[in-house]
């Protein structure tokens, strides 16, 4: 399969991927209903608390290192990442146990226990599923990815249709159809690949994985603390508003979300090709044609964004009864807020592209930092006082304050090297 084909493909699986996650969140809110969603949000946000530290801590490592590698050291570093992943996805199942136990005694009303079971173990096969499809990108085997996420994402999608149709659906059960469409896609790609690990577990392997850990550590550890404080900073409002509103409010909040959702898709696109043509223009133009390209890319695509949000805010009641049946009638008005916010949120894209050109990943972090730092102090006073709509204000201002600290870190070093 040549470069090209393999490219294709990797960019349909992206595509996919995105339009099926976009699609199953469309399908749930309407067949959950406004507190049956809100309980799904607020579990599966555990999941992704916990992707985001597996993708720093083991996928971004491996996706940098193993290109690198030496043939012979291939199978020793894939079985020890093999192995890293497994103990991961262990740990991960306890965390949830933990985390549940925690909620349940500051909040008992969320009754965690109910989705303790399906939440660790639609986490572990999530986790494995994530790194098994990555696994399959970085040993350049694009299409046997697509396959994988197909049985995951579009089984999980159809899955969903069919108990929502049947009127048996809740978000317990939602858990359990993560579950099990991330196993069997699990199981499918390790009997495909004749399994990751192969050979007997040595002394000499214990201490690879022992090193590899170490390595992992060490070029993770920032992106943990940027990925933790990413979420915290996107996260916080949503679990205090229901701690503080309700659990249907979070369901309302996220429902009118997906609505400008499929954005999402515009901007995993961005991240397949911008970062890579920005270094290039860099290197080939220096300052000047690194600001011509992030300026043209921020028109372009903030335009294609506009008109996204465009034809959201024109009759977001319409949508809303459209997509989601009568229940969520009433709550257009966060549809506009949602549309400042993705509006916002798309120009981070080329502006942190520009900055991890530069190799300026700490000033992303600080604008990360800044972020969440709006939201632990105005969350709680914004939704005493104004409720719903202080929750939405609260996340539009850690869009906006993120921006500012990308855009005056970019600038800032642009007119210093130019000067």
């Amino acid at each position: 399969m040549d470069n090209r084909r393999k490219t294709h493909i990797t960019l349909l699986d992206q595509g996919m991927v995105s339009g099926m996650n976009f699609i199953t969140g469309l399908l749930l809110a309407r067949f959950l209903g406004l507190e049956g969603y809100g309980q799904f949000v607020l579990a599966y946000g555990i999941i992704l608390f916990i992707s985001g530290i597996q993708v720093a801590l083991i996928i971004s490592p491996m996706m940098v290192k193993a290109p690198t590698l030496d043939e012979e050291h291939i199978p020793g570093y894939f079985q020890s990442a093999g192995i890293l992943q497994i103990l991961f996805s262990l740990a991960s199942y306890l965390t949830v146990a933990l985390i549940g136990i925690i909620v349940n005694f500051f909040n008992p009303n969320i009754e965690t226990y109910l989705f303790l079971a399906p939440l660790g173990i639609a986490t572990i096969f999530f986790t494995a599923q994530d790194y098994l499809r990555r696994y399959y990108f970085v040993t350049n085997k694009p299409a046997s990815a697509l396959i994988n996420d197909i049985i995951s994402y579009c089984l999980q999608a159809i899955l969903i249709l069919y108990f929502g149709l049947s009127e048996t659906l809740d978000a317990e059960k939602s858990l359990w159809l993560i579950a099990i469409t991330s196993a069997a896609a699990v199981s499918f790609g390790l009997l495909a690949q004749g399994g990751i690990v192969k050979s007997p577990y040595t002394v000499n392997k214990r201490e690879n994985f022992i090193r590899l850990c170490i390595d992992h550590w060490q070029f993770g550890k920032w992106l943990i603390a940027r990925n933790i404080t990413y979420w915290g900073g996107s996260q916080f409002t949503i679990y205090l508003s229901a701690a503080l509103l309700s659990v249907a409010m979070v369901g309302a909040i996220t429902a009118t979300r997906n609505i400008i959702g499929i954005a999402n898709i515009l901007f995993l696109a961005m991240e397949n090709f911008v970062p890579s043509r920005a270094a290039k223009r860099f290197k080939s133009g220096g300052y000047a044609s690194l600001q011509k390209y992030i300026t043209r890319v921020s028109l372009l695509g903030g335009s294609l964004t506009a008109s996204i949000v465009l034809v959201a805010v024109i009759a977001p009641e319409f949508w809303l009864n459209l997509i989601y049946g009568d229940e969520y009638q009433g709550y257009g008005a966060l549809v506009y807020w949602w549309s400042a916010y993705y509006l916002i949120g798309f120009f981070h894209k080329p502006i942190s592209a520009g900055l991890r050109t530069l190799n300026m990943t700490k000033e992303i972090f600080y604008a990360t930092v800044a972020g969440t730092a709006v939201a632990l102090i105005a969350s709680y006073p914004m939704i005493i006082y104004i409720g719903i709509t202080g929750a939405m204000v609260t996340m539009l201002g850690v869009q906006a304050i993120m921006l500012v600290v990308l855009l005056y870190f970019l600038t800032k070093h642009t007119m210093t090297q130019q000067s």
